[in-house]
């Protein structure tokens, strides 16, 4: 049974094997994953600040795109219940993926976060537009 988990402070001996595949400037106390039994098959790291969520980095053990669905459906939610109203990507070669999701190219906005000047290079995800739309917008 695949299970997804949100890990905070807390991380098990599965979680500090995982961490040392990591680049190291992505690690932080804020990762959520995907685990098959006691193997970790994906996981995605991120930072809050205040009502965004920054995705830096995901990592998958299996090229099963439904992993990858599920882990980030399920950041997507936990953000929610946390009322963080906003999720940022970067885009890699992935960028079909997260737009069938919901993502959206990030423009110049209202909003201040730092992006290093690369806006251009990120999608964003309105938590409130996702789960208010049919079927939790699978396009």
């Amino acid at each position: 049974m695949i299970l997804f988990k949100n890990y905070g402070k807390e991380k098990n001996e599965i979680i500090s094997a995982l961490l040392s595949e990591i680049p190291s400037e992505y690690v932080n106390d804020n990762v959520m994953i995907a685990q098959d039994g006691d193997e970790i098959i994906g996981s995605c790291f991120y930072e809050i600040e205040g009502q965004f969520c920054k995705l830096n980095y995901v990592h998958m053990m299996t090229d099963e795109e439904l992993i990858k669905d599920g882990l980030i459906r399920t950041l997507i939610n936990a953000m929610d219940l946390l009322d963080v109203t906003k999720i940022i990507a970067k885009i890699a070669r992935d960028e079909s993926f997260y737009a069938k999701i919901g993502f959206n190219p990030l423009f110049f906005s209202d909003f201040m976060i730092d992006l290093k000047g690369e806006e251009s290079n990120y999608l964003i995800l309105d938590t409130k537009d996702f789960f208010a739309n049919t079927c939790c917008s699978s396009k």
